[in-house]
């Protein structure tokens, strides 16, 4: 499975100039989905998502529990259930507890080669603007106030990876499809 990235459609090219990032060139190389409007369109989202549950073998899906509440009711409105919603949707902090396993499963499957890239740009950039914050717990997070632009890929990618290897010691799970939101 491919990551899915989204931007609002109105004010892209703008937004790729000023990021000085092609957002644009990977919309139209298919890299990159948009929204309708100038934010985030979370009922397009919705949709997108519900129609790739449709057609996916999708067991769980991570989400930033944060905005989660204002997201749910577009997924309602797009055809999920209650009871659909909370067997696959898992609420998932960005703070040091909830993020130190999940960089700790990211960097295993990274280093041990457990994940194919597939030389996508748009995680490729996230990884390269990731830096990693410590407490002094040694708990570690991915810091966006410390980043250089934009890390949300590396954090989905970190959330999900998380989520799917709860109960898989092997971290076998690299071949099977994850939705990372």
């Amino acid at each position: 499975m491919r990551p899915t990235f989204w931007l609002p459609a109105e004010g892209l090219r703008e937004r790729a100039r000023i990021d000085r990032v092609p957002y644009d060139l990977w919309h139209e190389q298919g890299f990159l989905e948009t929204t309708p409007g100038k934010s985030i369109a979370y009922e397009y989202v919705a949709q997108q998502v519900v129609a790739m549950l449709e057609t996916m073998d999708v067991r769980k899906v991570g989400f930033d529990r944060w905005n989660f509440k204002h997201f749910r009711p577009w997924l309602i409105k797009a055809g999920l259930s209650e009871e659909r919603i909370a067997d696959l949707f898992v609420e998932f902090g960005q703070g040091f507890k909830d993020m130190t396993p999940a960089v700790r499963t990211l960097e295993t499957v990274l280093l041990d080669a457990k994940i194919r890239h597939g030389n996508h740009p748009v995680l490729t950039m996230c990884a390269a603007n990731a830096v990693v914050k410590g407490d002094e717990a040694g708990g570690r997070k991915l810091d966006k106030l410390r980043s250089r632009g934009r890390i949300d890929g590396m954090v989905a990618l970190a959330m999900a990876l998380s989520v799917a290897s709860e109960g898989i010691p092997s971290l076998g799970f690299v071949d099977e499809p994850l939705v990372v939101l």
